[in-house]
């Protein structure tokens, strides 16, 4: 087992090497870099950047003439006056030690930016897989055991509405409901805080934290409850017609025990296959969604952000830590999973 934990971890550097690689050459190659961002300001308006340096006293205004000059400083600034492949090995060298530079626009360093977007975007994430397990488990027992009435029929035909529904569409009827005036107030419509004084107490921020998340886990666990709660369902009706249910049955056992003590405990090795690729979509895709239409600078936001704005030390740091994120969840998942199903063996594989 730790041959094959060290193999997939060996794996992870040249896998990181060639996304890295890859976007690395084909973002400096497209059209529409910073330089050219700032050239379509200047030519519409004045205005100011935030030196690379990230010392807020030195914002200054450029010239919108655009001379040779004020371009060569630019491009000094943002590290463009050095050949690309020098860039690249700069780039690989910086990011073994986790060193992302500092924002084009915001002036700050991008790992501060990084830490801040994770932390939100995995807290979302958490909370919305803690929810739709609880949901979606107990609601695909009961659909199993109901099979063929009323109660299967309608559930089934909510989960296909939310199945279809993407999450954002989800997020914005929440939005329009409880949160845009029109019909109720009861949530803010945007951020992640109220700005609360200092001084306040740490159950005062949770709450008002929590607060503020309600409507964006509410709009992912809406958006995502149909695949483990029918995976559930399915699961425990496989379980039910196999014959040791049959053998404990005869000797007596109450329904209730069956389904709790033998069927749901082996069920939950099939569901907890589909966890995995739920929180890796979660994490990658939803968040950003979400995150964009509740205006969450979590990490998904971030890096959008960056996209629009051409910020190269975001953009490239953003991909780089979704990618070994991705990498390390994902071997963590199967770790786990040898251990919830002994009869898997990564070892044996070839």
């Amino acid at each position: 087992m730790w041959f094959y934990v060290l193999k997939r971890l060996l794996l992870i550097f040249p896998t990181l090497l060639g996304i890295i690689t890859i976007n690395f050459f084909i973002i400096n190659l497209a059209p529409g870099g910073p330089i050219d961002q700032i050239e379509m300001q200047l030519r519409s308006e004045p205005t100011s950047y935030m030196s690379f340096t990230g010392n807020k006293d030195s914002s200054q205004i450029l010239d919108c003439k655009l001379d040779d000059a004020t371009l060569e400083k630019l491009k000094q600034e943002f590290g463009f006056d050095k050949p690309l492949l020098r860039r690249y090995l700069d780039l690989i060298r910086n990011y073994m030690f986790f060193d992302f530079g500092t924002s084009f626009y915001k002036g700050t360093l991008v790992s501060s930016l990084i830490i801040d977007g994770l932390g939100i975007s995995f807290s979302i994430t958490l909370l919305a897989m803690f929810f739709i397990l609880s949901v979606s488990i107990p609601l695909g027992v009961l659909k199993a055991v109901r099979k063929g009435k009323i109660f299967e029929s309608l559930t089934t035909t909510i989960l296909g509405i939310s199945y279809a529904t993407p999450g954002f569409i989800f997020a914005i009827w929440l939005l329009i409901f409880f949160a845009g005036g029109s019909f109720l107030s009861w949530f803010p419509v945007r951020g992640i805080d109220s700005g609360l004084p200092p001084d306040t107490n740490f159950l005062s921020r949770i709450g008002d934290y929590l607060w503020h998340l309600t409507l964006p886990v509410l709009s992912i666990v809406l958006g995502h409850l149909s695949r483990p709660a029918l995976a559930t369902k399915n699961a425990i009706a496989d379980e039910i017609s196999k014959l040791y249910v049959i053998a404990v049955r005869a000797k007596g056992a109450s329904e209730s025990y069956i389904l709790f003590r033998h069927c749901l405990k082996n069920a939950l090795l099939t569901i907890s296959t589909t966890i995995p690729y739920m929180f890796l979509s979660i994490f990658f895709y939803t968040t950003l969604m979400i995150e964009f239409v509740f205006s969450i600078e979590g990490i998904g936001y971030i890096g959008y952000e960056a996209i629009i704005t051409r910020d190269y030390p975001v953009m490239f740091a953003t991909i780089y830590l979704f990618s070994l994120s991705g990498l390390l969840l994902v071997l963590i998942f199967d770790i786990m999973y040898t251990y919830l199903d002994p009869r898997v063996n990564f070892t044996e594989q070839r």
